[in-house]
């Protein structure tokens, strides 16, 4: 997973740079059978392409996951919610991110195939 570093950021530029300017919440959270091995949520709260690819390279490994806000978060938050969005995705940029999910998705799928 951590090879993926530069294509996460890559996807969320595309994503968000379309329509918005403020920083993108990014978190990684233990999955439900690794919750007593590994650390509850951490999240980078950045719009930096270095953040987000050393916070990938750090989190995205086996037993988490990575998620990230549609909506962008007002500067110096560090957590989400409704009094904290900043930005909503345009339609278009929602639209974007529902076919490079699945693009991505199948690369991934075609990639662990051929591995095996």
């Amino acid at each position: 997973m951590v090879e993926h570093a530069g294509i996460a950021s890559a996807f969320l530029a595309d994503v968000f740079g379309c329509s918005t300017a403020e920083p993108v919440y990014i978190s990684s959270l233990p999955n439900d059978d690794a919750r007593g091995r590994e650390p509850g949520e951490r999240h980078v709260v950045t719009r930096e392409m270095a953040n987000i690819e050393a916070f990938t390279r750090k989190w995205d490994r086996k037993d988490r996951a990575l998620y990230f806000c549609t909506a962008t978060i007002k500067i110096g938050s560090t957590r989400r919610s409704k009094e904290t969005i900043a930005e909503l995705m345009a339609e278009e940029c929602a639209a974007t991110l529902r076919l490079r999910f699945l693009f991505c998705f199948l690369i991934e799928q075609f990639a662990s195939s051929s591995i095996a």
